[in-house]
């Protein structure tokens, strides 16, 4: 699943992009992913972004069909993958953090 690509194809805010390669990059650095997996993280990734950035955020099934089926709904939606939602939710929060105390300075 190409992230540009499903991007411009459903006509994602063009936020959306940038944030979910933010969210991969910071995920990659600190978590070790199988290749097999790395596509379900991208996606759940893209899913977080949109939900965040999308005025209507991208649908579970819609992931899936861009992935060629290679991952299921149960594998986006499942307690497996809440440690990742997890790490990405930390991540934000963490920037968040870190602005608002460049802002008091």
């Amino acid at each position: 699943m190409l992230l540009l690509q499903v991007c411009a194809e459903q006509q994602c805010e063009d936020e959306v992009f940038s944030l979910s390669v933010n969210y991969l990059d910071r995920v990659l650095s600190v978590l070790v992913v199988r290749r097999s997996q790395l596509q379900l993280v991208a996606a759940v990734c893209m899913f977080v972004a949109s939900k965040f950035k999308d005025t209507t955020p991208l649908s579970a099934h819609c992931l899936v069909i861009y992935t060629d089926c290679s991952i299921t709904m149960g594998d986006l939606l499942v307690r497996r993958i809440r440690f990742i939602y997890i790490s990405i939710i930390y991540f934000i929060l963490c920037s968040v953090h870190f602005i608002a105390t460049l802002l008091t300075l």
